[in-house]
Parts: C-alpha cells; structure tokens; sequence
C-alpha cells in the first residue's frame, strides 16, 4: 500500500493510474509485476471481497472469522469448498501478519 489515511492505494493501483497517464515508467513496472494463477484468481477476489467487511480494533485489524465467510457466502449465494475456505483462512493469516508487520 502506498499513500498516507484514506488515500491509501495498491502500488498496482497507484501504477495502473501513472501508467494510463503515459507514464513509461509506470508501464514498465506494470509488465513485470507478477500475476495470479488463472485457477486460484478467484480466490483472491472472494478474499478482497471479504476483507473489505472486515472488524477492526484497537490494535487493527481483525482476522476473518468462519462466521464472516459463511455470511459472505449466504449473501453472496458462492458456496466454497473445503479447500477454497482453507485458502482464504490462510491468505488471511499472511495479510493479517503483513498489516502488523513493523514498518521497514
């Protein structure tokens, strides 16, 4: 994440903006940044997904719970398999450690 507050963006974000400006910079670093699997793609979608509902306290944020994904999946009508919820319980257990981890 770059910027400061609310303005907070992805650095693909932030480059996909420079870039549509025309910035060659920008352009370049897009083509390399590393893409997702085509067949685990959607699971960072349902993540992104999720994490935008996400609870917060005093000391951040908090981990997704079980219950959360399956309000998400009733309200969404996508049922996860087993190993699609496993996933996404462990992409969130890297995102949570990256968001406490100290700043470098």
């Amino acid at each position: 994440m770059v910027g400061e507050g609310k303005a907070r963006t992805t650095v693909r974000e932030a480059l996909q903006s420079l870039a549509s400006q025309g910035d060659p910079e920008a352009l370049s670093e897009l083509a390399t940044l590393p893409t997702l699997p085509r067949l685990g793609a959607h699971l960072w979608q349902w993540f992104s997904e999720l994490t935008a509902t996400r609870t917060a306290s005093g000391l951040g944020p908090n981990r997704l719970t079980r219950a959360e994904i399956r309000a998400w999946e009733a309200d969404e009508g996508q049922w996860l398999d087993l190993w699609e919820r496993r996933a996404i319980l462990r992409i969130d257990q890297a995102w949570i450690s990256s968001a406490h981890a100290a700043p470098k």
